[in-house]
């Protein structure tokens, strides 16, 4: 199972370095750092979707991560 999770790494972190505007890309690397327990990682490619989605219609599911990933 781990080699999946290495695999999605590099696909996503791919992709974000490629297109850096794509929204997508950069929640699914949040999402998958989280579930890895990286979440400071996490936190900051979920930034990153935010940052980028303002105005947009992943607008919302990028300000939900973020919200989700801040420390309690």
């Amino acid at each position: 199972m781990r080699c999946r999770w290495t695999d999605l790494l590099a696909t996503f972190g791919e992709a974000t370095q490629a297109h850096p505007e794509n929204v997508p890309a950069w929640l699914n690397l949040a999402s998958t750092l989280a579930d890895l327990g990286r979440r400071d990682e996490a936190l900051a490619a979920a930034r990153q979707a935010n940052e980028r989605a303002a105005g947009s219609t992943w607008a919302s599911a990028a300000a939900t991560l973020l919200n989700s990933l801040q420390p309690r």
